[in-house]
């Protein structure tokens, strides 16, 4: 895993208690997800054409939901300062028999934002609204095919929105 690390073909999403910035000074370098750098070859090795995955907004894949955060993840790297090696963080709830995890969590400015992830505009945010709650957080990010919105304290930002949710050095709600 080091070799392939290092040379860049997959990336690291470290695990962070996230209480406070930096991330990572709360990061356990032992646990972590692996993202595979390059999401059109992800669809090659799945051997998913991505013609119908972009045209066909009814196709149902098994993994739409790992290929969302995939593509998200690599967007979250992509966009920040070239000059700083991206560091990229998950949290979830290290309490026994809980599965609460938020995919994401970065910041914006001095505010640690957690970022859920859905490949549609369904599904219930449990994990972000109890980080949110638990952390005392003033607004988290679901990203999914929804168009810009707030719900909330939550803002909805679509796949194609990344870019301009993390050129923002405020967040107001």
């Amino acid at each position: 895993m080091y070799f392939v690390h290092e040379a860049g073909i997959v990336y690291k999403v470290y695990h962070s208690s996230s209480n406070g910035i930096p991330l990572k000074a709360e990061s356990d370098p032992k646990k972590f997800k692996v993202l595979f750098f390059d999401i059109g070859l992800t669809l090659r090795l799945l051997k998913l054409d991505h013609r119908p995955l972009l045209l066909d907004p009814d196709i149902t894949v098994i993994n739409n939901g790992e290929l969302a955060e995939l593509l998200v993840g690599l967007e979250l790297i992509a966009y920040r300062d070239f000059k700083e090696k991206a560091e990229l963080y998950y949290w979830h709830r290290e309490a026994k028999s809980s599965n609460a995890e938020v995919d994401y969590i970065t910041n914006i400015g001095d505010k640690i934002v957690p970022v859920e992830v859905k490949s549609s505009g369904t599904g219930r945010m449990k994990s972000l609204n109890l980080f949110m709650e638990i952390k005392k957080s003033t607004f988290g990010v679901k990203v999914s095919d929804q168009n810009f919105s707030n719900r909330e304290r939550v803002r909805l930002v679509p796949f194609y929105g990344i870019e301009s949710l993390l050129k923002r050095t405020t967040f107001h709600i």
